[in-house]
């Protein structure tokens, strides 16, 4: 009996405490609507709610967040209105993607009327030492929310600049059994249009909004008319 009676009340100290975690939940939510965010509204049984960003009336905004791909970057966006968006990236490019392009331009460095007679010399191996890259971005979005709600496309274009390091190791042959290792350090600056497509969703608990995109990377500098597809997922804070 006695051991009935403990279960019961274990059971009735769990019960209200999970309702004590609603009203908490149901005040936190209270607090929020006083700001500038409009009500949220739940949008299904389970308690769906609406993310409370984006709202009519309520702009701009400002998003700061992350995005891993090519490259890993630290993102913001401002948003002056419902349409549009301007986005700043800087970051690291996935240099690895970059692999057999850089070993390619090995070639591009080599003088060979410098070389004696007899004597040759081939590629080894090459080290990114440095990577980075800064792009601006200027977006339009249109809503599709009536399909999917909290999702808008966007597209739009930019401009993006690069500077790569890279150390080249090579080995000198002077003859049958005669050879020397070397090695020398190249910058490379790449700077070109991009050009951009992408969607972003903000339909959680919380103002931050999630993205994906796909930009084409043209270069008019180092290597003009190389193009590169680059890309990414990323999540924003969004104020």
């Amino acid at each position: 009996m006695t051991g009935r009676i403990f279960l019961i009340l274990v059971w009735a100290s769990i019960f209200l405490l999970s309702v004590e975690a609603d009203a908490q939940k149901v005040k936190r939510f209270k607090t929020f609507d006083q700001s500038r965010y409009k009500k949220q509204r739940i949008q299904d049984p389970r308690g769906k709610v609406e993310c409370p960003i984006f709202q009519e009336g309520q702009y701009p905004y400002n998003g700061f967040g992350f995005k891993v791909g090519d490259p890993f970057a630290l993102t913001y966006k401002f948003y002056p209105a419902k349409f549009m968006g301007l986005a700043i990236d800087a970051g690291k490019p996935a240099s690895g993607v970059y692999y057999s392009y850089d070993r390619a331009n090995f070639a591009e460095y080599l003088q060979y009327d410098t070389l004696g007679e007899g004597e040759s010399i081939a590629y080894v191996d090459h080290v990114v030492k440095s990577d980075w890259m800064v792009e601006a971005k200027l977006l339009f979005h249109v809503s599709v929310s009536r399909w999917v709600k909290g999702l808008q496309m966007y597209a739009g274009g930019g401009w993006q600049w690069r500077k790569t390091r890279i150390q080249y190791d090579y080995i000198l042959f002077f003859g049958l059994n005669e050879d020397e290792t070397g090695n020398f350090v190249e910058d490379r600056y790449y700077m070109g249009p991009t050009f951009v497509t992408g969607m972003e969703y903000a339909y959680f608990n919380s103002p931050v909004a999630m993205f994906v995109e796909v930009e084409l990377f043209r270069d008019i500098q180092q290597d003009p008319g190389w193009t590169r597809l680059q890309g990414g997922v990323g999540l924003r804070y969004v104020f």
